[in-house]
């Protein structure tokens, strides 16, 4: 539980580190789509070590949570909002994996604590509705986005739709 809560709290602190580092020269990704789009159409290997690197940074972010998570996490999230107070959001930032403005690198950040924010719900026994309607539409409208440039698309849409089951294998990421 520390782990996937330290892991969804990097959705914070990556955004601060960031920013605090010097802008990307040249764009990379155009959209969040893409970014995340280009990190599913890489190699099977890079796939695994990326996923290996990401679950050991979430080991970390879990031990960086220390005795009051909840604290820890919530001055995360004040020094990201005292960080964006005074950036573009056309402001090209360096990310692990190239260039891309921050709004829509906010995106990636958006999706991360939702999708991540739903997981520990799950896992807690608290009700789903805790994560705001808004940010589960903003994550719908990035996960189309994503369908839509992975050629999942029509398989989402004949699933939301009513259509037909998603297959039992589906998944985005």
């Amino acid at each position: 539980m520390r782990q996937l809560a330290g892991h969804a709290g990097r959705a914070l602190t990556t955004v601060a580190d960031y920013l605090a580092a010097e802008p990307a020269t040249e764009k990379t990704y155009e959209s969040a789509d893409r970014y995340f789009a280009a990190f599913l159409a890489s190699q099977e290997g890079e796939r695994a070590a990326a996923d290996e690197a990401v679950a050991q940074r979430g080991v970390q972010a879990g031990l960086d949570l220390g005795d009051s998570p909840v604290t820890t996490v919530r001055g995360w999230a004040d020094e990201v909002y005292a960080a964006l107070k005074s950036q573009p959001l056309d402001r090209l930032v360096a990310t692990r994996f190239g260039g891309m403005a921050l709004g829509e690198y906010l995106r990636t950040r958006l999706f991360e604590l939702v999708v991540h924010g739903l997981d520990l719900a799950r896992a807690t026994g608290q009700p789903l509705d805790i994560v705001p309607a808004s940010g589960v539409a903003a994550c719908l409208d990035l996960a189309v986005d994503i369908a839509t440039h992975t050629g999942q698309g029509t398989t989402l849409l004949l699933a939301l739709t009513g259509r037909e089951p998603l297959p039992p294998t589906f998944a985005l990421l």
